[in-house]
């Protein structure tokens, strides 16, 4: 904890969390009141958040591994 490096770095996780989490339990129902949405649509909804934060982790996490601290 007295590290900044990690405190940086947790900070900007829970921010980078907090729209994908406000929007998770809302989205759907916004989709269905106002655009009629069907249940497919309201899960492709959150594929490309899900696919870049796939791409995303393995992708980084090599790098820094590779970089070091």
């Amino acid at each position: 904890m007295k590290d900044p490096y990690i405190l940086i770095a947790a900070g900007a996780i829970c921010f980078g969390n907090m729209a994908i989490a406000m929007m998770e339990p809302t989205l759907p129902i916004w989709m269905m009141e106002t655009m009629c949405a069907r249940k497919w649509q309201l899960g492709i909804a959150f594929l490309p958040a899900s696919i870049s934060y796939l791409i995303g982790t393995n992708i980084f996490g090599s790098l820094a591994h590779k970089m070091g601290r």
